[in-house]
């Protein structure tokens, strides 16, 4: 009885290892981007991350409601 518990256990903990790497590598908001895509729009919106000392302009697709964040080269 005790095998099988542990190896529900380490199913799981494998399971949850394989899904947080599918997770992170399919999660597109933490990448930056110097690319505009095609039909976003840039609003007045800037954000400075103070830790890194960066800023993003922020960009708006009308259509989906979308919204990316660039980073300011000025």
């Amino acid at each position: 009885m005790s095998k099988i518990i542990i190896f529900y256990l380490l199913f799981q903990l494998l399971l949850f290892i394989v899904l947080l790497a599918v997770s992170s590598k399919l999660d597109k908001r933490n990448l930056k981007s110097t690319h505009i895509p095609e039909g976003f729009v840039p609003t007045k919106e800037k954000i400075i991350d103070p830790e890194k000392d960066e800023r993003f302009i922020v960009y708006y697709h009308p259509k989906t409601g979308e919204r990316i964040y660039i980073e300011d080269k000025e």
